[in-house]
């Protein structure tokens, strides 16, 4: 685990993001975390500090590269990526953060 710039955690439909809050704070390193349970890991948000991103499966699958960069960039809070687009907004990011 030493020595990444940064994680990418991929959890499937049936994974339930908080029962995974203990091992991903344990991670060093910013993280990206894929699920398409977004709502519910927004509650990690205040126990993973190092949790950056979060999105779902579908957004991820096109846009990890600038997920990867916005997790790497230090921003305070947890971004959250909806399932929709951002070109409403004249930016691709996300509409929410938790904290």
């Amino acid at each position: 685990m030493i020595g990444a710039d940064a994680w990418v955690v991929a959890l499937d439909q049936w994974q339930a993001p908080m029962t995974h809050g203990f091992w991903l704070r344990s991670l060093p390193a910013p993280i990206v975390l894929i699920t398409p349970h977004t709502l519910a890991a927004q509650a990690l948000a205040p126990l993973v500090p190092q949790l950056k991103v979060i999105s779902p499966p579908a957004r991820a699958l096109h846009e990890l590269a600038d997920m990867l960069v916005l997790a790497l960039a230090g921003a305070a809070g947890t971004l959250v990526v909806p399932a929709q687009g951002f070109e409403s907004y004249g930016m691709r990011g996300a509409t929410a953060w938790a904290h």
